[in-house]
């Protein structure tokens, strides 16, 4: 369907390549169609990916922009196509574009506070920001926001920068670094080895190679090196900095919180897969207060503005965590 662009496809005039068996997807019609005219009608580039974090099973992934199959066998329009620098419409943006995933990596950072048994934290929140020692440069809040003394609760469902840098370089680095890779990122010593840091090949649930290689998403990656410093470390913890993720990454880490075991699943697109654990991220307890957070977001945080009201009359239970990247460099 529409919004699954990605960078291989058949010219004209190559062979004919004979068709393969079918194949059942995971993916559901009218959630990949919605997501899609999302993205298109609004005129955003960027990516939608839906999956059920209890089996892995992807539901929906659409990138934007994107282009009709059907125009690569027409000569002018594949011309169009490959050649149109400024959109890219063979670019699955779902996995194979990095995005600074702000504020939504908070998820991760409590995530590790609370297996490292550090809850009861309680930082101080100042429009001058937070200046981690030996770095002279402040991390903010949007706008000069301030919370005052704020504990870990209202910190994630009011989205506070400060608190989350202080608490990230509180859990310190190693165990920043081992929650990073429990949630499925590479994690690197030092920024310089994380460009370019290829495909996580074999990742997903399935016996079929091809498959698994076109599929393959850029590897997500967290720096955590000795040499990093604690204004680096501060900036990751809030999802800025040397951090970078795809839009597919990003959904695993949110779908972790929501499993009922604190686990990772394996993605899946073949229908009738039995689901596959990748890694558990974090205790069964863990996931459970994560829930209860990212609710709090939804209801009255970040995102009620927008989703809590909708949702109350729907009568849907919903959690998330709201983000935006400033684009901050160490």
């Amino acid at each position: 369907g529409r919004g699954w662009s990605r960078g291989v496809a058949r010219r004209p005039h190559q062979p004919k390549i004979e068709a393969g068996r079918d194949l059942q997807l995971t993916v559901d019609y009218e959630l990949q169609r919605a997501a899609f005219e999302q993205l298109n009608t609004k005129g955003h580039k960027g990516a939608v990916v839906m999956l059920n974090p209890q089996t892995g099973e992807i539901l929906a992934m659409a990138s934007n922009p994107s282009f009709d199959p059907d125009d690569i066998n027409n000569d002018v329009k594949w011309e169009e196509i490959r050649r149109d620098a400024k959109n890219r419409p063979l670019l699955n943006r779902a996995l194979n574009e990095y995005y600074l995933p702000g504020s939504t990596l908070k998820t991760l950072t409590a995530a590790a506070a609370l297996d490292a048994r550090i809850t009861d934290k309680v930082f101080f929140c100042q429009g001058g920001g937070w200046t981690p020692p030996g770095s002279g440069r402040p991390i903010r809040d949007d706008e000069g926001e301030a919370h005052g003394n704020i504990g870990l609760v209202e910190a994630y469902v009011h989205s506070c920068n400060q608190y989350f840098a202080q608490l990230g370089v509180e859990v310190e680095r190693q165990r920043m670094g081992e929650a990073a890779a429990r949630f499925g990122l590479k994690v690197f010593t030092n920024a310089a080895d994380s460009i370019g840091s290829g495909s996580m090949h074999g990742l997903w649930n399935t016996e079929n190679k091809v498959l698994n290689d076109v599929l393959a998403p850029l590897n997500s990656t967290f720096v955590a090196g000795n040499k990093i410093s604690k204004y680096d470390l501060g900036l990751e913890s809030i999802g800025q900095g040397y951090v970078q993720l795809t839009p597919f990454q990003m959904a695993f880490v949110a779908a972790a919180a929501a499993n009922l075991q604190g686990n990772v699943m394996r993605p899946t697109i073949e229908m009738g897969r039995q689901p596959a654990v990748q890694s558990q991220a974090m205790t069964p307890e863990t996931a459970r207060r994560l829930r209860e957070m990212m609710a709090g977001v939804v209801e009255r945080g970040t995102a009620a503005g927008v989703f809590g009201t909708t949702v109350r009359q729907a009568g849907i239970s919903a959690g998330g965590k709201t983000g935006t990247a400033q684009r901050e460099v160490p």
